[in-house]
């Protein structure tokens, strides 16, 4: 699992991206969209936003919110400039495999740097 200090926290989402501030750069894959702003921190940071209708059960949120993060793992204690990264679940990703999403964060971490 992610380390606290890469977690976004809910009163840091709410008071800096549900306000009308536009991300920097955006990414998608089918049912996934990733928002990125670039950060006044000392870190990045990363969020999943799984939403509770999108799911019929707790434990398939929390699975594939666990692949997102096992993703972006191992690339997120080392990203210069610091980024906030919140990646939004549209539909159930049960069609991805936690190598197809790696790669797709591999791709996502080297255009931004």
């Amino acid at each position: 699992m992610i380390a606290q200090k890469y977690l976004i926290s809910a009163a840091d989402f709410k008071r800096d991206h549900l306000q009308t501030r536009r991300p920097d750069r955006r990414f998608s894959l089918a049912s996934l969209q990733v928002k990125v702003y670039y950060s006044k921190h000392l870190q990045s940071r990363c969020a999943v936003i799984a939403p509770l209708d999108r799911f019929s059960h707790v434990v398939a949120r929390n699975v594939v919110r666990r692949m997102i993060y096992e993703a972006v793992r191992p690339y997120i204690a080392t990203q210069t400039p610091p980024l906030d990264m919140v990646c939004i679940i549209g539909k159930p990703l049960g069609v991805y495999t936690p190598s197809q999403l790696q790669s797709f964060f591999t791709d996502v971490f080297h255009s931004l740097s």
